[in-house]
């Protein structure tokens, strides 16, 4: 299905979204409980993880778009794919590629442990106020609602999923504000449309190679690779 100029941009904030570095608290046992969530994904050598997006518009038990996405940590580099995105963590450079606009973004490196990735559930805790706790069988269903400040993000109420027993994520069910549909029907307040992300471990891959992607001379000048010729190079190193 081609992707709509509307739903390429939200998708390309989903990532945004995703990947925002903040703190903050809530109720004690639930903030323990993602803290522990968060503390086993950053600490795990390695890691692969097949997240599949959902759309749903205005109640519908029916999709109308799914796309797939993964997360790899392996060898001390992170690499996280969504559609015609991709960010990587190398020990080296954080690196941002948007192969639609054929852009590569390069800015400082960070800690392999401190880049933020969509399994790091507690960052909501900042934005979010946990509505309700239920429990079924082994997972526990977080209900969160949007702080009031937080008028500029698209979502106004979560659900997070989480195996009790493996401290994994199960699912993320995102429910929008306002009016968003990705087949450009307007949503009411009594018809809201979600996003749900489901996530699956898969058999652990070898990570990209920093030099796939660009070639950093001994003069700290970035270039890019054979592979990325043609994109456009922002170098953000020195910032």
């Amino acid at each position: 299905m081609r992707q709509s100029n509307k739903i390429h941009k939200h998708k390309i904030a989903l990532i945004l979204f995703m990947l925002l570095s903040i703190s903050g608290y809530a109720q004690d046992s639930a903030v323990e409980l993602l803290k522990s969530v968060e503390s086993k994904h950053k600490n795990l050598e390695a890691f692969h993880t097949q997240v599949v997006y959902s759309m749903f518009n205005n109640n519908s038990d029916t999709a109308s778009e799914s796309y797939t996405g993964y997360i790899l940590k392996k060898e001390g580099v992170i690499y996280i794919k969504l559609l015609g995105a991709e960010v990587l963590q190398f020990p080296e450079v954080h690196i941002l590629v948007d192969n639609d606009s054929k852009i590569l973004t390069c800015s400082k490196s960070v800690n392999s442990n401190e880049q933020d990735t969509p399994l790091d559930v507690s960052k909501f805790l900042k934005l979010y106020t946990i509505a309700s706790e239920t429990t079924i069988k082994n997972t526990l269903i977080l209900n969160m609602n949007l702080n009031k400040a937080a008028i500029h993000i698209p979502y106004k109420k979560i659900s997070l999923f989480i195996n009790k027993n493996t401290l994994e994520i199960e699912k993320q069910v995102l429910y929008f504000s306002g009016e968003f549909d990705s087949t450009n029907i307007k949503q009411t307040p009594e018809k809201t449309s979600r996003l749900e992300v489901v996530f699956k471990g898969i058999a652990i891959e070898p990570p990209p190679k920093l030099e796939r992607y660009v070639t950093i001379t001994s003069d700290k000048k970035i270039t890019p690779s054979t592979v990325f010729a043609g994109y456009k190079i922002i170098d953000q190193t020195h910032l």
